[in-house]
């Protein structure tokens, strides 16, 4: 298949017009790869290295402010298709990339290492799509790290922040997202994990299909459609919660259900840019019930934050003292 026809095909499998026939061209033709026609692929590591490079070039799509409302999933069908087409045009080479690490005991030194890796800043969010097809949304602040040897027999990666997940489902290939305190052990499925190292709680919820949430390997709660763990990390424990899909983050808008003041300050920061304070020497606990939205002035967001406990706020640099 040339090159032309191969990302024309692409264009219209991305888009949903392709016809039976055709998706039917398009898996045939991916299946005609095996590891035996790739022996030999390369002749030094360091064409092996340009390799992998080129591979994950074609992972994160360019940085993205924070959606407001009326954010459409065609918009983000437009990032995807853009992803699928650089990534399939390096397939070839993502299957001479199982290669990489044949020698089984560095296999072992190799598995915390960063094979890749995205961070977004204040106000900025980005959207990326791995080699098997799982796309992740990260959200303002957040780290993701695609482990090494993603895809040999576990598609393991690292979270430092928030992001939505929707994997691809490969039974044979366990999905483990890795957090400072848990993972997360998925098959196939759409899943939001929120855990900033500034908060003291860490929040999975299930989109779609189930999850499993492990502590040191041990499993802790397996979760379905529209369940949510929230663990606390200074005390170990955990609690089960029934709550609305919590990745409408995406979309600009974020419900906030009885949030800490630190989970009310992180959404702030995330859409504004700026850091909120408590009142100076106050030691009152802080709840918030309330929905936030991207696109609102600043001052619209304050004015609904302050007015739950009666507080007002004054602003200095790029910080909101409450008072």
């Amino acid at each position: 298949m040339d090159l032309k026809k191969l990302k024309e095909l692409l264009n219209k499998h991305q888009s949903g017009q392709a016809t039976e026939a055709e998706r039917q061209l398009i898996e045939t033709w991916y299946a005609s790869f095996s590891d035996n026609q790739e022996q030999g692929a390369f002749e030094n590591s360091e064409q092996k290295t340009r390799a992998r490079e080129r591979i994950w070039s074609g992972i994160e799509m360019s940085p993205q402010p924070i959606p407001q409302r009326g954010f459409t999933q065609r918009y983000l069908v437009h990032f995807i298709s853009a992803a699928a087409v650089l990534l399939v045009l390096g397939m070839s080479i993502a299957i001479k990339q199982r290669m990489f690490s044949s020698n089984s005991s560095s296999i072992a030194q190799q598995a915390s290492v960063p094979d890749f890796r995205s961070s977004t800043g204040r106000k900025e969010r980005k959207m990326l799509v791995l080699p098997d097809g799982t796309q992740i949304w990260l959200n303002a602040n957040s780290t993701m790290e695609v482990l090494a040897n993603y895809g040999d027999s576990v598609r393991r990666v690292h979270l430092s922040g928030e992001a939505f997940f929707d994997v691809a489902h490969q039974p044979s290939k366990p999905f483990i997202v890795e957090l400072d305190d848990l993972s997360v052990r998925v098959l196939g499925t759409a899943f939001n994990i929120n855990s900033y190292a500034r908060l003291q709680t860490i929040h999975v919820s299930v989109d779609r299909g189930a999850v499993q949430v492990e502590k040191n390997g041990v499993p802790l709660e397996k979760l379905s459609l529209g369940q949510s763990l929230v663990f606390a990390k200074d005390q170990g424990t955990y609690a089960l919660q029934e709550t609305a899909n919590q990745g409408t983050w995406r979309d600009g808008k974020v419900v906030l259900a009885q949030a800490s003041f630190e989970e009310m300050a992180q959404v702030i920061q995330n859409m504004h840019g700026v850091t909120v304070k408590k009142p100076a020497n106050s030691k009152q606990t802080y709840s918030y019930d309330l929905t936030l939205y991207a696109d609102r002035p600043l001052s619209e967001n304050m004015e609904k934050i302050c007015s739950i406990h009666r507080l007002k706020y004054r602003r200095v640099g790029d910080e909101l003292m409450l008072y």
